[in-house]
């Protein structure tokens, strides 16, 4: 039978040394905390909206940790610098309310509105009993420099450093999906006066961020949500990596064989590229033949794996389609964390890093 041993200069200990069982305790303990931030984090990430966060919370509140959940929100954020004192307006409004105990579930997208100087909770919390005895932790919700609202929730667990990071987690996605929740109820609102108006609305965003030729996100498109995702990542302590990539060649190509054989050059190379990253990664056009690409979590080490799989993919493209020349695509990259999050630095650096690629390849060439 499978045996604990803790292995020491002096020999071993078997289970039955009290002291090296309690380190294997709280091992074990900080192991399960982790595994259920992770699973914390891969769970809400793909919630979009206020009610979809709720779904998934419902869904596992055990793993979250809560008893009770309600968030409350300002109609509109407040951006504050971190130097300043913020001044909490006269009126927030009741959005959601989780009670795992009674299986209680609350979302209004047109909740009550009071003042919290007044009151931190509505009325009708106190009458219908929703917040009994207990302990409860009030928490802000802020992304950045913008002040959202709080939310109030009594937890189970006693892990002080687990709950502060699953609340950072929560409070993270809560106000990224606010912002998306208004969208949508402002989209809603003005289709049931226009609904002609509401598609032409929605069809000039997507235009306005969105490369024409390729579909994937262009310069200003990607240059706002590629910034956005970094904060995001670096809020919850992760790294990751900034692309700069430059399609080879393109100026022959379009000389050599006209702008029809240009443009198919650059539509294949993005097929290339959203092959080559993950769904994750968020992929842009930022000018005629220059690419972006923000990988939350990939390591320098990785960056040679992904030049040699789009290397491999561009042989295959160039055959696939017949093509009288061969793909070919130079990539630099640059990486980010907590203290470096400044998306147009990278950009310059992974743009120095793909120059020392492209001299590297001209001396292959050559040497050829």
């Amino acid at each position: 039978p499978l045996q604990i041993r803790y292995r020491r200069s002096c020999g071993c200990n078997g289970k039955s040394d009290s002291r090296y069982m309690d380190i294997y305790r709280n091992l074990i303990g900080y192991y399960d905390d982790m595994t259920q931030i992770d699973f914390i984090f891969d769970f809400l990430k793909g919630a979009s909206s206020l009610t979809e966060i709720a779904n998934s919370i419902e869904k596992v509140g055990f793993q979250f940790g809560f008893s009770t959940l309600s968030v409350f929100m300002y109609d509109e954020p407040f951006e504050l610098e971190k130097k300043d004192a913020f001044e909490v307006p006269n009126q927030i409004r009741f959005v959601m309310h989780l009670d795992f105990d009674k299986n209680t579930r609350i979302v209004v997208d047109d909740g009550e509105v009071f003042n919290p100087h007044e009151k931190l909770l509505p009325d009708f919390f106190e009458k219908d009993g929703i917040l009994n005895d207990g302990q409860f932790i009030l928490q802000p919700v802020f992304l950045g420099n913008y002040q959202y609202g709080y939310l109030v929730c009594r937890l189970r667990r006693s892990s002080f450093g687990v709950n502060s990071i699953v609340l950072k987690i929560l409070i993270t996605v809560l106000a990224q999906s606010y912002d998306y929740t208004k969208t949508l109820r402002r989209a809603k609102f003005i289709d049931s006066a226009n609904h002609m108006l509401t598609n032409h609305n929605i069809d000039l965003k997507i235009k306005s961020s969105t490369d024409e030729l390729t579909g994937v996100l262009n310069r200003r498109g990607f240059l706002n949500n590629a910034q956005k995702i970094i904060s995001f990542a670096t809020d919850l302590n992760m790294a990751g990596l900034v692309f700069f990539a430059d399609l080879d060649g393109l100026k022959k190509i379009n000389d050599n064989y006209g702008h029809e054989y240009g443009d198919i050059a650059i539509k294949l190379q993005t097929k290339v590229l959203k092959e080559a990253f993950r769904q994750t990664d968020i992929v842009g056009r930022l000018s005629g033949d220059e690419f972006g690409v923000v990988s939350i979590g990939m390591t320098m080490d990785y960056v040679d794996v992904v030049r040699k799989k789009v290397e491999v993919l561009n042989k295959k493209f160039t055959e696939e389609n017949k093509l009288p020349f061969e793909l070919s695509i130079s990539i630099g990259a640059a990486g980010f964390d907590a203290n470096d999050t400044n998306l147009a630095e990278l950009l310059k650096r992974a743009d120095a890093d793909l120059y020392e690629q492209k001299k590297i390849h001209h001396a292959q060439q050559k040497g050829q």
